[in-house]
């Protein structure tokens, strides 16, 4: 690995095809990105970017004195969850054929979770595979869906069920895309930030609470949250055992974005997703919900969506085709403590639809 692009907690990787990485801000980061792009690619390296509606208008620009001095093509999605499926990748496989890509051109991703994820997919199976850059836009790509290699898509209303694992080669995090971000779209990408918190590093909740939102907050957010992350992924790459602690409060989570589509962030559902999983967890572990209230608090969010009673039903079937299940269970991440997570949990439908009743309750307090 090149000592001048460091890994975020500054330790050499794990996992040997872990991308290179930087966090940056401002011109810092057009700095970063130049300097990767001279040392790796030649003037006459292929490039596609594949960005959506909104960074195609807000953000592209912010890349122009780089990509000007290459060969780019440009393709552009919806940044819409109904849009994460495989016609999308077809959409953009053709595109590429169109643009006579062959197994040099490099795409560099430019979006939120959505891009990263079709995105990674469609170039890591277009010829077997291209290298692809990551420069996510949203705090939620920045924070979690850019890292891991998880790339996929939806189908038959079911998130991610079709992908594969496959890292990119770059990942390049500038701060300054935030701004362009409405306040709904921060707060969803802190429901991941307060989720590495819960798993793996709760002195995170202090700097959420103490921090002023500067320019520089963000980016020692970001360090800290992708650092819990990184030092997941680093040893499970694949998730046959330790990953699965990343999935803590989207079990449900996911059933609760998929049942409300277009109607709730992945955010605000995870953060449902969340609540329940920590109910379910004081059942399981013999504990009193209220020792964690505090946390509850940090992860709620009393101005979005929630559910109500009549959409249990729904939530449960669609969480019946989760990818986690084995055996006819659904598996659970669960919560002994803060920093405490049990991986595998089987757990009945009834206590399920317990913590579901407790998530209408609760917003109704």
């Amino acid at each position: 690995m090149n000592n001048r692009y460091e890994t975020i907690d500054n330790t050499e990787a794990v996992i040997s095809t872990a991308p290179v990485s930087f966090i940056s801000y401002g011109n810092s980061f057009l700095f970063e990105l130049q300097s990767y792009f001279d040392e790796h690619f030649t003037k006459d390296t292929h490039f596609v970017i594949l960005d959506d509606n909104n960074t195609h208008n807000y953000c592209l620009n912010l890349l122009t004195k780089i990509i000007d001095n290459y060969c780019v093509d440009i393709i552009t999605i919806e940044a819409c969850e109904n849009d994460k499926t495989i016609d999308t990748v077809i959409s953009i496989w053709n595109k590429l054929l169109e643009y006579h890509c062959d197994r040099k051109t490099v795409m560099l991703l430019l979006g939120g979770g959505i891009v990263c994820d079709t995105g990674g997919f469609a170039a890591s199976t277009f010829k077997r595979g291209i290298s692809y850059i990551s420069i996510p836009t949203t705090l939620l790509a920045q924070t979690d869906a850019a890292w891991g290699g998880k790339n996929g898509v939806n189908f038959n209303n079911i998130k991610n069920q079709i992908g594969l694992f496959n890292n990119p080669n770059l990942i390049a995090v500038n701060t300054s895309f935030l701004k362009t971000l409405p306040e709904r779209q921060l707060k969803s990408g802190m429901a991941e930030i307060i989720k590495h918190a819960i798993i793996g590093d709760k002195s995170i909740f202090k700097y959420i609470e103490q921090t002023p939102k500067d320019d520089e907050y963000y980016k020692k957010l970001l360090i800290k949250s992708i650092a819990v992350k990184k030092s997941v992924i680093d040893v499970d790459f694949k998730e046959n055992g330790k990953r699965k602690i990343l999935n803590f409060g989207h079990t449900i989570g996911h059933a609760i974005e998929a049942a409300m589509l277009n109607k709730i962030t992945h955010g605000e559902a995870i953060r449902l997703g969340m609540i329940a999983t920590i109910k379910i967890s004081s059942e399981y572990f013999d504990f009193d919900i209220n020792k964690y209230s505090k946390y509850i608090k940090i992860i709620e969010d009393n101005n979005s969506p929630t559910i109500n009673k009549d959409d249990i039903s729904l939530i449960m079937k669609i969480m019946k085709d989760d990818k986690k299940n084995y055996n006819g269970n659904i598996n659970f991440v669960l919560m002994k403590d803060i920093e405490d997570m049990v991986i595998d949990v089987p757990v009945s439908e009834d206590k399920i639809i317990k913590s579901l009743e407790f998530l209408t309750d609760y917003a109704n307090k």
